[in-house]
Parts: C-alpha cells; structure tokens; sequence
C-alpha cells in the first residue's frame, strides 16, 4: 500500500523528538519494514533529516520511508497543518504524489487535518482517511483560548467548549475508520456520531531485549520521559524522602522554569546525594539507561489535565516493561486500562507518596516479585511493539481499502 502519515514530528526542536514524534517516525519506519511505501510529513528546518532520525533512534532508515518537509500554517490559535489553505493542499498535496503516488490510505492523529482533506477533494475517491485518536484537540485548543483570554465569564467559557466539540465532531465524521488511545475515547466516538470501523490501539516501543543482570543494576528506582507537571515528578520526590538509602535516576528535559523548581525539591528535601538527574537521551539509548534501575516509575498525577492520565497510553510504561525492568505506576486511567495491578505491574494512588514509597519498598525487598514483573513485562512489550504494531494498523488499513 501507499501511506500518507500526515502529522507535526518537529525535527527542529532543541530539546529533540517528543514522544508522539517517535511515536509516528517508528511506526512509519515499521510499517515501510512491511514493504509499504510510506511518507511522513515532517516539521522543523533540520538538514540532513533522514541522517538526524537514523542516530535518534538508532538504527538506518527505510528505503521505503519518504520524509516531506512541510512549514506549518493555519488560523491563529488552532492547530497547524500542511492543508491550511486551498493552495497549499493542491501544493502539499502535489509533492506527496510526485514522491510516492496517490495514496491508499491516509493516517493522521488531526480530526482537521482529515476535514481539510475530504473537503480538498484533492484524493482520488477510493483514499481512505484513518484517524489515530489520542489527546481531543478541542481539550488543548480550549485550555489555549483560556490562557488567551482572561477574565471571561463562566457562560462565555462554556460556550466555547461547546463549540470545539461540535467542531472536532463534524471533522471526526471525515474519516473512514478511527484507532483510538484509551478507552476513554470510545465514549467520545458515540457523542459524535462515529459509526464506522474502530479498534484499540496504544501506544508502543522497540521489541524486548535482555533484562538487566543484577550486578548491572545501579540505581533503585528511575524516571525517563518529560519533565513537566501532570508527570509526577513532586510526588516521586516526595517518596524518595521515605525510602532511606534509595536512590534514583531521572533523565528527561522540560521547560526551564520547572526544571529549576524541580532541582530546587531536590536541593530543600535534602536528596542531593540520592537522586540523580541527568539530560534527555537519543530514544536509541533509552533502554540501556533504563537497564541500569532495578524498577521503573511511571507516577502520572491525577490533578492535571486529562490528556495524560485519562486519553494517553503512556509510552514509558510499554518501555519499561520491554526493557525488562519491573514497573511502579500510578492507578490512573490511561495505566489501569493496560496493566493488572501485582500480575503486570505494581499500581499504587496517584498523588500519594506514602503509597508509592511503600510500593517500591515492597518491590525493592521482594526479588520472586520483581522477576515475575519483569517476565511478564517483556511478554506485554512483545505484544505492543513496533513492529506488532504496524502489523494491526496495516490489517486495518486493508479491511478499509477492501470496504
């Protein structure tokens, strides 16, 4: 098949690829493994993008992956896509048939993105147009025009939301078949109306490898993913004043003014000599860092914004589990729906360092547990790994184009 993968994986990004970026790039690359000619839309001025993404994630490209830059554009405080006017549909849409050809299917995370295309009318009738649903975009769009619009009144605010809703459900109603995060989403598809094909679909990491020997282990506990609120990231900290002689890894980045506060908690709780915080690193090096942690933390909070604990499948906790590494997480919607608590993973309340530090004693003293995690861990990451995952979005994609 010929597979359009429209979506915003910045390149340019000085703290690098997002997880949704890595997301989308390894999907494409296992889905061109497949031998499917694939282009992936791509944002940021990088030169030398393919040499870029082959070092990010540690392994060469494709021959069937074809990237297609694209400059971002679209109304003011909405989301920017490559067929914001009708010009730069035929455009955009004219470099991807010269590149690949007319596709078969076309994959966005965007409801907009698949709206602007249906109503271009730029694809030959028998295109079908899939949405990958993960965060609603009328839940970041509306928390922005808040943000922007200060002092509004409590029915003017309502109104508003109101009228993002109704909008993403006309676009979701574009597209010929939906793979949705969460659970979560199956409610949002029956109050817009979808009646087409759907299936479940999360998130996903490199196939398992070796787990990590004992002797290889050099911290107790270990965080790798964002350092932003709604992580976590107060609540393990607090933990860690509680669990005497642990220690801990974190490695991500974030915007400046958190990263601060965090090394901040960190310097007030006295955990400078216990805690360890080093930059992001490369996805290709992700597992090797993880190896060195005897267990791995996954402690989403449940006082932010839904988008992570409620509509994500939260990509740390597959990887950790693929790396071989028994997982703490916190019992939140978008975990609970994957893991069952003491079989998969240990689950304790979101929000509570008392219930995580007793957790991670609990597993830190528990050796027979922790091996019977991680075996189990690395069965789920096989089942939810790249290349397992394109394997379901190309047996999809084949049931719409037979429909």
């Amino acid at each position: 098949m010929r597979i359009w993968i429209v979506t915003n994986v910045d390149l340019g990004r000085a703290q690098g690829l997002r997880a949704s970026g890595i997301q989308n790039c390894q999907t494409a690359m296992a889905l061109a493994d497949r031998g499917h000619s694939v282009c992936l839309w791509i944002a940021g001025d990088r030169e030398e993008p393919r040499r870029f993404l082959a070092e990010s994630l540690g392994r060469p490209l494709p021959p069937g992956l074809h990237l297609l830059p694209f400059e971002r554009s679209g109304e003011r405080g909405d989301k920017k896509t490559p067929f914001a006017t009708p010009a730069q549909r035929i455009w955009n849409a004219a470099r991807a048939w010269r590149r690949v050809g007319f596709p078969d299917v076309v994959i966005s995370r965007s409801p907009r993105v698949l709206s602007q295309l249906r109503a271009s009318r730029v694809l030959p009738s028998r295109t079908r147009l899939l949405l990958e649903y993960q965060h609603p975009e009328w839940a970041l769009l509306w928390r922005g025009w808040r943000a922007s619009h200060p002092g509004r009144k409590l029915r003017s605010c309502v109104k508003r939301l109101g009228a993002l809703r109704d909008r993403e459900n006309d676009w979701l109603r574009s597209a010929d078949g939906v793979l949705y995060a969460a659970r979560a989403h199956e409610a949002l598809l029956e109050r817009a109306g979808f009646d087409g094909p759907t299936q479940p679909l999360a998130s996903s990491c490199p196939p398992p490898g070796r787990g990590p020997a004992a002797d290889e282990s050099v911290y107790d506990l270990g965080y790798m993913g964002s350092l932003e609120p709604g992580y976590g990231l107060e609540t393990l900290l607090e933990a860690m004043t509680k669990l005497d002689a642990a220690t801990l890894r974190i490695a991500g980045a974030g915007p400046p003014a958190f990263v601060e506060a965090l090394e901040r908690q960190i310097r007030e709780r006295g955990l400078g000599d216990r805690v360890h915080r080093g930059p992001r690193v490369d996805p290709a090096q992700v597992r090797g860092l993880m190896q060195t942690c005897r267990l791995g933390v996954v402690p989403l909070s449940a006082r932010h914004g839904p988008e992570k604990r409620k509509w994500a499948s939260p990509l740390n906790l597959f990887e950790w589990m693929a790396a071989g590494v028994p997982v703490l997480a916190s019992r939140v919607a978008s975990v609970a729906q994957h893991v069952e608590d003491g079989r998969d993973a240990l689950l304790f309340a979101p929000d509570s360092a008392a219930d995580l530090a007793r957790a991670a004693a609990q597993l830190l003293a528990d050796e027979s547990l922790c091996a019977a995690l991680s075996a189990r861990g690395r069965e789920l990451g096989e089942a939810h790994s790249y290349p397992e995952r394109a394997r379901r979005i190309e047996e999809f994609c084949q049931g719409l184009v037979r429909g």
